[in-house]
């Protein structure tokens, strides 16, 4: 045997090795969470900011509008909308707005930059009572997979059916 060299001396137990293992495991697995949730946070303030740009560079424009009475009940507007912006337009809502409420229609329609379309939009007046009186667009953006509606852009055709 080694002369010397004390033998006799015992490490710690394994409960208590066991212990302070899960304890390290515990601290480490807090500090990647609060690590990943102070990443989502920027990576959503980044997004937010990201719309918010998008949104200041759409700019909407109505060309034309026109209602056409399909029957009895039925109506059809149609406006030519023109994106004279920067930003793509993915889709629009139509809020129609009579004397006694409104009604809103998405038009599920993809509007470029620099591009100029026509947008029919059918409404029954059982859905909305009284005298259509205007029609608001509010344009709709996106950056990945959020998307913001922009209602300081929205643009508003007075129209009388």
């Amino acid at each position: 045997m080694l002369k010397g060299v004390n033998m006799n001396k015992k490490g710690i137990s394994p409960l208590v090795a066991t212990v302070i293992l899960i304890a390290i495991v515990i601290i480490l697995a807090l500090l990647l969470w609060f690590w990943y949730n102070q990443w989502i946070l920027e990576q959503e303030s980044k997004g937010g900011t990201e719309l918010a740009q998008a949104c200041s560079n759409t700019e909407l424009q109505i060309k034309s509008s026109s209602c056409e009475n399909i029957s009895s009940t039925e109506w059809r507007l149609t406006f030519e909308l023109a994106n004279s912006g920067t930003s793509k337009i993915i889709e629009e809502i139509f809020l129609l707005t009579s004397d006694s409420g409104s009604f809103e229609v998405d038009s599920g329609r993809v509007l470029e930059q620099g591009v100029t379309l026509d947008f029919g939009v059918d409404y029954n007046s059982t859905n909305l009572a009284g005298t259509l009186e205007s029609v608001k667009i509010i344009p709709a953006v996106s950056k990945g997979s959020q998307k913001k509606y922009c209602y300081d852009q929205a643009e508003t055709a007075i129209i009388s059916c």
